[in-house]
């Protein structure tokens, strides 16, 4: 694990703050020195995601669930999610005698649902914006379906999922695991710490956030427990 400063670590999350929570994933990519994020199909992006908590703050994972059979909330600690093949950036799917070429959707195509008033809207403008070329200049609905279907067999690493068992009623199921949401609440309560530490440093001693920042770890620890005790 290569911990990030805590200089960086504001840095990165004051760049992702402001962003809409679609194109957040993306913004923390692009804040940690990836310009071109939101152009990587989905699962490519959230598997780099996971490499980023993982130099940050490791690989091990604790959250809770609650078991839809018996309404436990079970405690979760799991590894990173072993990684799929890298997808093709785009690939082909014949129906009937149409025949279609397609590209995964990424981060922008995200972004360009969130005015959609159902779901079925969503998978029509999805359709429409990864759709490269076709042999027909109307897709018929089944077809969305089918290339929907499509779309989430080609990028595996777009939505990741975690086995559970219930140990009270030993019910099994899946939880979907999102790393950009895992990645934006241990990078905002890191932030949240590091701000709470300069605010009691700059009371106490008047000093400048840049030169707090600049103390090593050990010594701000120091420094922090004599303000606290």
């Amino acid at each position: 694990m290569i911990a990030i400063s805590d200089a960086d670590l504001l840095t990165v999350w004051e760049a992702a703050q402001g962003a809409h929570p679609v194109a957040r994933p993306a913004e923390l990519l692009r804040a940690a020195g990836n310009d071109h994020a939101a152009q990587w199909p989905i699962g490519v992006r959230d598997r780099r995601l996971l490499q980023l908590r993982e130099r940050w703050f490791g690989s091990r994972y604790e959250t809770t669930a609650d078991c839809p059979a018996c309404g436990l909330r079970v405690e979760l600690t799991f590894d990173t999610p072993p990684s799929s093949e890298a997808p093709a950036t785009s690939t082909h799917l014949a129906h009937g005698d149409l025949e279609i070429e397609y590209r995964l959707p990424d981060t922008n195509d995200l972004l360009a649902l969130v005015d959609c008033a159902t779901i079925e809207d969503a998978r029509a403008r999805l359709a429409e914006r990864c759709i490269v070329a076709a042999t027909r200049d109307v897709v018929p609905e089944d077809v969305i379906d089918a290339l929907s279907d499509a779309l989430g067999a080609h990028d595996p690493d777009g939505e990741l999922r975690v086995a559970i068992a219930c140990p009270d009623c030993g019910h099994e199921w899946s939880a979907l695991f999102d790393p950009a949401a895992q990645l934006w609440a241990d990078l905002k309560t890191a932030a949240l710490r590091v701000l709470r530490d300069i605010d009691a440093l700059a009371a106490a001693y008047g000093w400048t956030e840049r030169e707090i920042l600049s103390l090593s770890p050990v010594r701000r620890a120091i420094y922090l427990r004599m303000v606290t005790s």
